[in-house]
């Protein structure tokens, strides 16, 4: 006889996404809820840590022939539902510029799920993820340094701030280190408008990949948060850290400071205190659920072009920002360092 679930959470787009949806998927399986998950195209290593931290028969590989009583299912998954995916009661969560005026996606679909499925008080953190704290984790002696996530996606390159170097010698090489994967230090699209162009086209122009292509192969554009060598820093550690190590790092680390994006979800998923820089996206969609994991953003009235703010549609793959991506360069980082103290403190 089929399992039956008594709730699935699809989700896909990326490992933030999947790790919000997680809160929800913990509290159910608190209150006795037998809970699944579907993580789409989501990276494979990261399905599989998951599969390590909560049994690998609830991290569904697929969806044919799965059977629930409740489907949550996020908007960021957006392939067809197989037609011998069977549900009793469909729940469609999509976080927006209204929704998430009140509640961050995590509570989104936190409040769901507490709805569905009443229980215990909700955690701050996420009890389930495992840790190895290995020797070359050890090494690094963290407990005494910053953790720095100075990317994102290479396709969501506007997410980055670019003054990671001047808060590293503001702090001192030797009292931080640098995470990250391939992808963080992929700048082909990391490139905006200069202010000529931005001046002289109109916006529906500069939303076009073509003009940014043509202008960037002029000499029309300008380097966005480009650190050239990163990878090749002695405390930089990129694609060297399994998913368990991080997780430890960000439990042990001094305090955290990174861009929105997947590693900054796990270290607050994780525990970690610190900064999240907000920009382009969202503070109120995207903004850590552990109160240690603080968000810092300007608030420009162009912010956030995630949701069309100031009348601009943040792109991917290139930058479309007629600002010079000001939201994020103007967070200097004698204010990320102010910030810190207080949240060290």
């Amino acid at each position: 006889m089929e399992k039956t679930w008594d709730v699935l959470f699809i989700v896909d787009s990326g490992i933030g996404n999947a790790l919000e949806a997680l809160y929800a998927f913990e509290h159910c399986r608190r209150a006795g809820a037998e809970a699944a998950l579907f993580l789409g195209e989501i990276s494979r290593s990261f399905q599989d840590y998951l599969r390590s931290c909560y049994g690998p028969e609830r991290v569904l590989p697929g969806l044919e022939g799965v059977h629930c009583r409740d489907l949550v299912h996020s908007f960021t998954h957006t392939a067809p539902l197989p037609a011998s995916l069977r549900f009793e009661r469909y729940f469609y969560v999509q976080p927006d510029a209204l929704s998430t005026r009140q509640l961050s996606e995590t509570d989104l679909s936190l409040h769901l799920a507490q709805a569905l499925f009443p229980g215990p008080e909700p955690r701050d953190v996420l009890e389930g993820l495992r840790e190895d704290y290995s020797d070359r984790a050890r090494a690094l002696a963290p407990e005494g340094k910053l953790m720095l996530y100075a990317g994102s996606t290479a396709e969501n390159a506007v997410k980055r701030w670019p003054h990671f170097a001047e808060l590293e010698r503001a702090v001192g090489p030797e009292k931080v280190f640098f995470v990250g994967g391939r992808s963080d230090y992929d700048f082909r699209h990391s490139h905006a408008y200069g202010p000529l162009v931005a001046r002289l086209a109109p916006q529906p122009l500069l939303n076009r990949q073509r003009f940014w292509r043509l202008a960037k192969g002029l000499g029309l554009t300008r380097p966005h948060a480009h650190f050239p060598g990163l990878p090749q820093k002695p405390n930089a550690y990129y694609d060297l850290f399994s998913w368990p190590e991080l997780v430890a790092l960000a439990r042990r680390c001094r305090g955290f400071v990174g861009n929105d994006g997947g590693l900054a979800h796990l270290a607050g998923a994780a525990g970690a205190r610190g900064l999240v820089l907000f920009g382009p996206s969202s503070l109120h969609k995207n903004r850590p659920r552990n109160p240690r994991l603080r968000p810092i953003a300007l608030g420009l009235p162009c912010s956030p072009c995630q949701f069309g703010a100031g009348g601009v549609s943040v792109a991917k793959y290139f930058i479309n920002c007629p600002y010079q991506v000001r939201c994020m360069s103007g967070i200097s980082a004698q204010d990320v360092l102010l910030e810190l103290e207080k949240t060290l403190r």
